[in-house]
């Protein structure tokens, strides 16, 4: 998955997303235009029952809304206490919903490039396909001014998706 935001405004620009799976491969575009609020969704999947099959919608986006990738990372933007609940926008596949949270508790987490102190988010999602979650799904977000998501993980229907931090570099000035 791939997608680009504004900088200024924190609003996606667009998302790409490849899927390769046994039994289907997966192409999904979305564009997000703040100019006009609308956004386009395309899609092509090819699977050896049903062979190649695209869509396209098109819908009106709602201000500040967020893509499925980019709602992690504009957790960002707020202050995390244990037991603040949190809302925000989220555009996908033609629906404009609503991504709820709570923030659980602060924790220290050990990661591969040392110990950090973090919270621990669970959004409230409603997502179709196949990660599609079954169980909680749990962000870790470092502790500190930055945010910095360090870990995810999620059961879904055909195992668990974690994903764990390996490096972290400094950007250029």
């Amino acid at each position: 998955a791939v997608t680009y935001l504004s900088y200024d405004d924190l609003v996606p620009l667009s998302l790409q997303i490849s899927l390769k799976e046994s039994g289907q491969l997966a192409e999904t575009r979305t564009f997000f235009d703040w100019k006009t609020k609308r956004a386009s969704y395309w899609q092509k999947r090819i699977t050896k029952e049903k062979g190649e099959r695209s869509n396209k919608i098109e819908w009106d986006l709602l201000p500040y809304s967020q893509n499925v990738i980019s709602a992690p990372y504009y957790l960002r933007v707020f202050k995390l206490e244990p037991g603040k609940n949190l809302a925000f926008r989220v555009a996908d596949e033609g629906k404009n919903i609503v991504f709820t949270g709570e923030v659980l508790r602060r924790e220290k987490l050990k990661t591969e490039i040392g110990e950090l102190d973090t919270v621990v988010v669970r959004p409230k999602v409603t997502v179709d396909g196949v990660f599609k979650p079954v169980g909680d799904i749990l962000i870790w977000l470092t502790d500190d001014d930055r945010k910095f998501l360090v870990r995810l993980e999620t059961k879904i229907k055909i195992g668990t998706i974690v994903a764990k931090i390996k490096s972290l570099e400094r950007g250029r000035e």
